[in-house]
């Protein structure tokens, strides 16, 4: 049974999309079945795929949803890319974007994606979720379906309020809709260890919310990982000795004796 992990923070440019590339090849590279969905309307997880979010010959993750709405046979080989031996992607395009004023008008709007993936969960051992920045019916979706909650931060000011956003929904969801969600915890994204605001805000994050744990490993900033992007490759591959592809496996191993806290 897949152990599903949702990337998610309100804030655009945190590397959301970038860790959850890595993160899926890091597991795939350690012998794990994995399935990516890229639920953010943007489709930037796509792309990195190599794979176009419009003109694909495979069904979107909104198309998938919307059969679960309207109750129709599903065949999954219609959306499910097969990257390599390990890797399976569901893309996503801009009729998520749609998808969120369909929701609104459903009766039970905020499990629809745990329906939709419920088939797939006996045949990976983890299922990632990359989110769009921000807080709507998408993302209460991908809360529900989860079993973590993985926040994707780069230390500022921005981030506090942020971390809050994520907490009153995780707080909301768990009432009723998914009472086993845990947060899996921080990680900081995007880092520069050299500035003495950076250090800060790392503290005033762990000072504000001491009942969620944050990764010992900071990822730093690098113009290498866009390379990487150009050649559809994660840096943990494209240039493994490069300083963020590993601090991407030194947070691997964390992550992997992380069952994250409920709180």
């Amino acid at each position: 049974m897949a152990i599903t992990i949702t990337i998610q923070i309100r804030k655009g440019g945190t590397g959301k999309t970038a860790l959850t590339y890595n993160l899926a090849a890091m597991l795939a590279m350690a012998g794990y079945k994995v399935l990516v969905i890229d639920l953010d309307g943007q489709g930037s997880l796509t792309i990195k795929y190599g794979i176009s979010k419009e003109g694909s010959d495979k069904k979107c993750i909104a198309q998938l949803m919307m059969l679960v709405l309207t109750g129709e046979e599903i065949d999954y080989n219609e959306f499910i890319h097969h990257i390599d031996e390990h890797t399976d992607l569901i893309h996503g395009n801009n009729l998520s974007d749609g998808m969120i004023k369909v929701l609104a008008q459903s009766d039970e709007p905020v499990y629809v994606l745990t329906d939709a993936i419920a088939p797939l969960k006996d045949r990976y051992d983890y299922i990632l979720i990359d989110n769009a920045p921000a807080l709507n019916q998408m993302i209460s979706n991908s809360f529900v379906a989860s079993d973590q909650i993985l926040m994707c931060v780069t230390p500022t000011g921005e981030a506090i309020d942020n971390i809050e956003d994520t907490l009153k929904l995780y707080r909301t969801l768990t009432r009723r809709a998914n009472p086993n969600l845990r947060i899996n915890g921080i990680l900081y994204n995007m880092v520069d260890e050299r500035t003495k605001d950076c250090r800060l805000w790392e503290d005033k994050i762990v000072e504000t919310y001491p009942f969620i744990p944050v990764y010992d490993t900071a990822i730093p900033k690098s113009v290498k990982v866009n390379e990487g992007n150009n050649v559809n490759q994660p840096i943990v591959d494209y240039m493994e000795d490069n300083a963020v592809a590993v601090a991407y496996k030194s947070f691997f191993r964390e992550f992997m004796d992380n069952p994250g806290v409920k709180i």
